[in-house]
């Protein structure tokens, strides 16, 4: 139960800041669309100040729900083993780095390989601590954040345990092209 508080309690904060850092930008931000293109007015704060300039984006705002939903169903999928329900959810073009540094490319060999893996984890169950369906205004990209854990247990009833944390990336068809994921043990308490 501390855990799950604690887990709660670190995923509320992280969201909090956020969002103090989404509602600073309200007050600044005007959005233009020139051309098709996304455009930000900054007013107020300038990231040139800030220690560290972001290689990807720094201007986000809140993303399409309907993409958020498309992720859960696709970790539903997982968690039942039935990758291929929602496998339309994926472009041709798709890519999935993962946390032991292997880069899968493709649909077709993503979704051989990551069943072959989820076959050979037995049961899994998955606990979702918190998602947000965001937008890079710059890049005018879509984006997924999810964490939860994760709990495998395989044929020979060894449990295996992983907090995770995934962002991924759709297309302006809705269709997800880029998939990273992140994961560590939890805190043994």
């Amino acid at each position: 139960m501390k855990k799950a508080i604690f887990s709660s309690i670190s995923v509320m904060l992280l969201l909090s800041s956020f969002s103090a850092f989404s509602q600073a930008d309200k007050t600044k931000d005007k959005m233009k669309s020139e051309d098709g293109k996304m455009k930000m007015k900054m007013k107020g704060v300038n990231t040139k100040d800030f220690p560290y300039q972001a290689t990807y984006s720094s201007q986000f705002i809140m993303g399409n729900p309907a993409h958020a939903k498309k992720i859960l169903e696709l970790w539903k999928d997982y968690d039942a083993n039935n990758l291929s329900l929602h496998a339309d959810y994926f472009a041709d073009t798709l890519t999935i780095d993962l946390p032991n540094g292997m880069s899968i490319k493709g649909k077709d060999p993503a979704m051989k390989a990551i069943t072959e893996y989820r076959t050979s984890q037995g049961k899994v169950e998955s606990v979702v601590d918190a998602w947000i369906a965001t937008k890079s205004v710059d890049r005018n990209a879509d984006w997924v954040c999810i964490w939860g854990v994760e709990t495998a247990t395989d044929a020979a009833g060894k449990v295996t345990k992983n907090r995770i944390h995934e962002i991924w990336q759709l297309n302006k068809d809705g269709k997800v092209v880029y998939m990273a994921q992140f994961t560590a043990m939890p805190p043994a308490m």
